[in-house]
């Protein structure tokens, strides 16, 4: 049975890297290297010498050599899986047809289309706006409306509701922290007559 799981942000990246290096001519070439043992720098520089066509032509070697550590930790892992005796090498098209059934295998298992991982950045991103202030105040709304609600159906039914205490108590708890609150950024500005004391 497939197991799904969600690809943190930088595996996503890495498997994009490789998938752009599988529809280049040079690819071939890029798995053989790495398969012999060269190093992720010597494949960088080797590869930037080379007139590519289309957009990575412009790249400097550096940008090279990120695709190809992305490129080698795959090929690394393909020949663990290839290799029988640790003397003997697994042949270049074997390693090279691993590496695409890996990240074919990878791209199915991520459980985030475009569309959700856009939703999720939003979501992260108001997240780290909410602070508890702001939440105290959502909670301080929402409760002042449940107890508009209660008051309301005391009067209809002409009796005091069971535990209708406890919502006002609610309120109050929640005022409460808003004033500590509010002292507390007071006082860090120095506007109580207190300076902020200097920590150790």
């Amino acid at each position: 049975m497939r197991t799904f799981r969600i690809q943190a942000p930088a595996e996503r990246e890495e498997l994009l890297l490789v998938c752009k290096l599988q529809r280049m001519n040079c690819y071939a070439e890029l798995v053989r290297r790495l398969t012999k043992g060269e190093s992720a720098n010597s494949v960088s520089r080797w590869v930037s010498s080379l007139k590519v066509e289309g957009a990575a032509g412009t790249w400097s070697s550096l940008y090279w050599r990120k695709h190809i550590l992305a490129l080698a930790k795959h090929v690394r892992r393909a020949k663990d899986k290839l290799r029988t005796r640790k003397p003997v090498l697994p042949e270049t098209e074997a390693v090279a047809a691993c590496v695409e059934m890996q990240t074919l295998d990878l791209l199915d298992a991520d459980v985030i289309p475009k569309s959700a991982a856009q939703v999720s950045s939003h979501v992260d991103k108001a997240l780290k706006q909410i602070d508890a202030e702001r939440a105290l105040k959502h909670a301080c709304y929402s409760q002042i409306e449940r107890i508009e609600r209660l008051t309301e159906l005391e009067e209809k039914l002409q009796f005091l509701i069971p535990n209708g205490h406890k919502e006002i108590q609610a309120l109050v708890k929640i005022a409460d922290s808003m004033i500590e609150i509010e002292f507390g950024k007071k006082w860090l500005r120095g506007k109580l007559g207190n300076m902020p004391q200097a920590w150790d």
